[in-house]
């Protein structure tokens, strides 16, 4: 994000008149999600801030637990293992990031509805899949499903010659706790990071992941250059983010 995000956290850039991470926190509310666990950089004070005064800005009553990124872990899974064991270990847990608006198409369910939804359906790790072009395939984790929607492939940003798949990992997941064991324990130590989409390329080979195929627009606010486009994009249309 550069000199913008020294300013600001780019998960408090305002899009329709919310903090991103505002958006995201009341998509996850009106999906049923109670107990929310957010994960903040110390380097990030604002964060903390905005967490702290979350549900004064957002309205309504909210049940939110922050924790601070532990310093021993890096990468975007890391973030997940700073919350405490036991509490992930509790029950299966929707996965979700703080610079990314999912859109649903024609007024449907929310991507956190959607993927709720598929594990109570079947009872597996679900994770979000996005429909990309080919200039998104260089920068996204990619999976290959077979005909019943099952992982059998993750590559981590491939180029668009070496898959025929424009299946991106992105929106998510539902970890249930023996998965979110077993990445725990696969998961590297500072340096290394330790990413969830190498991890679960690792864990796709030994069981079996379902790829819920998200009908909903992704928007990707994560760079200057996405923020830009997603912001004036979602101005543009006018239209709520949060549904349940």
């Amino acid at each position: 994000m550069g000199p913008l995000s020294k300013l600001i956290p780019k998960e408090l850039l305002p899009v329709r008149g919310l903090p991103i991470l505002g958006a995201v926190l009341l998509e996850l509310r009106a999906a049923g999600v109670r107990d929310i666990h957010l994960v903040v950089s110390r380097e990030k004070p604002l964060l903390s801030t905005f967490v702290e005064q979350a549900p004064t800005l957002l309205g309504g009553e909210w049940n939110l637990h922050m924790w601070n990124q532990r310093v021993d872990r890096a990468g975007n899974y890391g973030a997940v293992l700073s919350v405490p064991t036991e509490l992930r270990l509790a029950g299966p847990y929707l996965l979700a990031w703080g610079d990314e608006i999912f859109e649903p198409a024609g007024g449907r369910r929310s991507r956190a509805r959607q993927l709720i939804d598929a594990y109570q359906r079947f009872d597996r790790p679900v994770v979000g899949a996005t429909k990309v072009g080919d200039q998104q395939v260089e920068i996204c984790g990619v999976i290959e499903t077979d005909a019943k929607h099952s992982i059998r492939r993750v590559l981590e940003k491939p180029s668009p010659s070496d898959t025929p798949s424009r299946l991106a990992l992105v929106g998510g997941a539902v970890v249930p706790p023996y998965l979110d064991q077993w990445l725990a324990e696969q998961a590297p130590s500072r340096p290394r990071e330790a990413v969830f989409s190498e991890l679960l390329a690792t864990w796709s080979r030994l069981g079996t992941v379902w790829a819920e195929v998200l009908e909903a627009e992704w928007w990707e606010l994560g760079s200057l250059q996405s923020y830009r486009a997603g912001a004036v994009g979602l101005e543009a249309r006018g239209v709520k983010v949060v549904k349940g």
